[in-house]
């Protein structure tokens, strides 16, 4: 990549999106898609293309899944050329606040994103936050043996049996002594309701 292209590349930024070079170095990679009207069926049909397709969403998925974003959702915005004017078939997508109301993204092409931009294209782990490659879990190698409790997200100790770290968790389970529930709505098995029911009954006739 020359200087000439390097200087276009933030001029045009600013020209179009009123954005400098610090203003997108905190944004969030968020994976790419091929240009929904690319028309060459030979480099469609070539299986590398297609494993990079799914790399491109997975990464998507790992990174928007608590925005109820698709990366279909961005078909509409995909872009023939990149900030700088550069034709591109790969729109890389990034986002500026993951957590904003409103959001707000560019796309970019794949040599700008890296030479350019200095934003990480590589994935964290949700759990160690070490960088990985595109795992459909979204956890590193180490971080994939480890059980969590879903409904608190602690880490199970091992040799823990069940899905849940504590009573309190389960949704099934009576938080007192562990009992079965008498309905998913309520925190108590039969045995420790009717216990809490007499000990209300007798507090209320002294």
């Amino acid at each position: 990549m020359s200087d000439d292209l390097y200087k276009k590349f933030y001029i045009e930024l600013w020209n179009d999106y009123k954005l400098t070079k610090e203003d997108i170095q905190d944004w969030t990679y968020a994976g790419y898609f091929p240009r929904p009207d690319w028309e060459s069926k030979d480099i469609k049909n070539d299986e590398d293309f297609k494993s990079k397709i799914i790399l491109g969403e997975r990464h998507f998925n790992s990174v928007m899944k608590n925005t109820g974003f698709k990366i279909s959702d961005f078909y509409e915005y995909s872009q023939k050329e990149c900030v700088c004017k550069v034709k591109i078939v790969w729109n890389h997508i990034i986002i500026e606040d993951l957590k904003a109301d409103e959001l707000n993204f560019l796309i970019l092409g794949s040599e700008c994103i890296t030479k350019f931009c200095n934003i990480s294209t590589y994935r964290e782990c949700s759990i160690c936050s070490i960088k990985i490659n595109n795992s459909e879990s979204g956890k590193c190698k180490d971080c994939r043996k480890k059980r969590f409790c879903p409904t608190c997200n602690s880490q199970l100790p091992k040799g823990k049996h069940g899905d849940y770290c504590n009573t309190k968790c389960d949704p099934n389970q009576c938080y007192k002594c562990g009992g079965k529930k008498i309905h998913y709505s309520m925190p108590l098995c039969k045995r420790c309701w009717y216990i809490d029911l007499k000990a209300l009954e007798f507090l209320n006739s002294q």
